[in-house]
């Protein structure tokens, strides 16, 4: 029996010791290469303007293809969305300055009134001891 186990462990050496690596073997064939790439065409006169201000386009001045000069005004661009912001914030900073201030409106006419009744007080001691 130790005969056999010990020729099964042989066999197994023998057919675990195989050579298994891959083999390639190179070929010759024509080298193409491709890339990929995003972005933007332009032509060679082609610019883009763009505006300083926000707002809604209300009337353009030239069609596509025309020939313009530098300075040539293309679009007509409406404010009024920036005009009532300006006028919101305005009207804001003004309530907001109201309620700040509605404290101390309080406050100075409560001394007014204080000031009233010790000017009052003051004027009968005054007569009281003039009499």
């Amino acid at each position: 029996m130790a005969i056999k186990h010990i020729s099964f462990i042989l066999l197994l050496a023998l057919a675990s010791c195989k050579s298994k690596t891959e083999k390639t073997k190179p070929t010759t064939e024509t080298i193409s290469e491709s890339i990929y790439a995003s972005g933007i065409v332009k032509s060679k006169n082609q610019y883009q303007a763009v505006s300083t201000v926000n707002g809604i386009i209300e009337t353009i001045y030239v069609t596509e293809g025309d020939s313009i000069k530098i300075g040539t005004p293309i679009l007509l661009i409406s404010n009024e969305a920036q005009r009532l912001n300006k006028n919101n914030a305005i009207l804001a900073s003004e309530y907001a300055d109201a309620n700040e201030n509605k404290g101390r409106l309080n406050e100075a006419r409560l001394f007014i009134d204080l000031a009233k009744n010790k000017m009052k007080n003051d004027s009968l001691q005054f007569f009281r001891q003039k009499n």
